[in-house]
């Protein structure tokens, strides 16, 4: 309330708090990725690595690193991915906090899930993954979305604001399905054929031309 200026990190953002305090002095400067450090790997990389981090090359790679709190609703990621027909689906869960052991004593006997904890190999995991998934239900902008976007990975997202401000400036990135209804999905991803898949993952591409880059943020 003392602030002269007060900066938020997603016009969404903005939006609300213009709204809510209209005499206020907002500026939004968006969240930005370093992409030079978050990127893809060619095919013959991706293959290597993921050999090397003991998954098949047939395997189908789906990631979360959104921490284990309410708020971003690891259990509905968790149902997403189990609705998603596919033959040697896994489904990488990075991150921890509150609701991490809780979470995982229900899932341990999941043999296509893996807790991995926290870790300083996010860039790795995202690097041999094919799908990001985000259940999350409320974000500032979040940088989880931006990184795996920077790597490549096409997105399934729920349908916040902050998760459609991103689709709107990179457009046909991924699947959008409503918040609280994973079921959405199941119709959403049938239809995704691999030519479809493609383009989803060409069009991550334009993050590096985008308003969320680190360049661009600074």
């Amino acid at each position: 309330k003392q602030s002269k200026n007060v900066v938020c990190c997603s016009k969404s953002i903005y939006d609300k708090m213009k709204k809510d305090y209209p005499n206020k002095n907002f500026k939004y400067i968006q969240n930005g990725v370093d992409t030079k450090f978050f990127k893809a790997l060619e095919k013959e990389e991706k293959d290597i690595k993921k050999i090397n981090i003991k998954f098949n090359l047939q395997d189908k790679i789906f990631i979360c690193t959104n921490s284990f709190i309410p708020r971003k609703r690891i259990e509905e990621t968790i149902k997403i991915f189990n609705l998603i027909e596919e033959e040697n689906k896994k489904l990488l869960l990075l991150g921890d906090g509150l609701e991490f052991e809780k979470i995982k004593s229900n899932y341990e006997n999941y043999k296509d899930i893996f807790f991995m904890g926290k870790t300083n190999k996010i860039l790795d995991y995202l690097q041999i993954s094919d799908y990001f998934i985000s259940s999350s239900e409320s974000e500032g902008l979040p940088n989880a979305v931006l990184e795996a976007l920077s790597c490549e990975v096409p997105v399934i997202l729920s349908d916040i604001v902050q998760h459609k401000e991103i689709e709107n400036e990179i457009k046909n990135i991924g699947i959008i399905y409503k918040l609280g209804c994973p079921e959405e999905i199941v119709k959403k991803y049938v239809k995704v054929g691999s030519e479809q898949y493609k383009i989803y993952k060409d069009n991550t591409k334009k993050i590096q031309e985008s308003v969320f880059t680190m360049k661009k943020m600074s």
